[in-house]
């Protein structure tokens, strides 16, 4: 199966700390990434890249400790015009991790009887999100 990843709300979000806003990695980031790049094809599906890993790494080396940014390098990446949905082959079996998903996004995994494929993150309402998926 493939899995998409998100970047910007997802595998990284902004926490308030102290009463400072940080972007820190999510939560058993490093476990769900270890299985699912043993398990899966996994790909980035974010506007922090676009058919060029180099830059993806450089952006996220900000946020990533070294062990959890040696597992990033292993992501695949994904180009798209419009939508992200458009780096996707919805003939396939897949998880799209995502904080966003726009209204044509939507109606184009519906036509295609896919909506099920998108999973919502949303760190603020589950803190440990990544933890229900760290064996996928």
């Amino acid at each position: 199966m493939k899995i998409y990843l998100d970047i910007n709300g997802t595998i990284i979000y902004r926490k308030i700390q102290g009463g400072k806003i940080n972007v820190i990695p999510a939560p058993h980031l490093k476990e769900f990434l270890t299985n699912a790049l043993k398990k899966h094809q996994v790909y980035w599906l974010s506007t922090m890249c676009q058919g060029d890993a180099q830059e993806t790494m450089d952006y996220l080396r900000q946020f990533l400790t070294a062990d959890i940014l040696k597992l990033a390098a292993q992501v695949k990446p994904t180009a798209w015009g419009n939508y992200k949905v458009e780096a996707i082959d919805l003939s396939e079996d897949f998880l799209w991790f995502d904080d966003v998903l726009m209204q044509e996004e939507e109606k184009k995994l519906l036509r295609a009887g896919k909506l099920s494929s998108f999973v919502k993150v949303n760190h603020y309402k589950n803190s440990d999100f990544f933890q229900d998926w760290v064996n996928i």
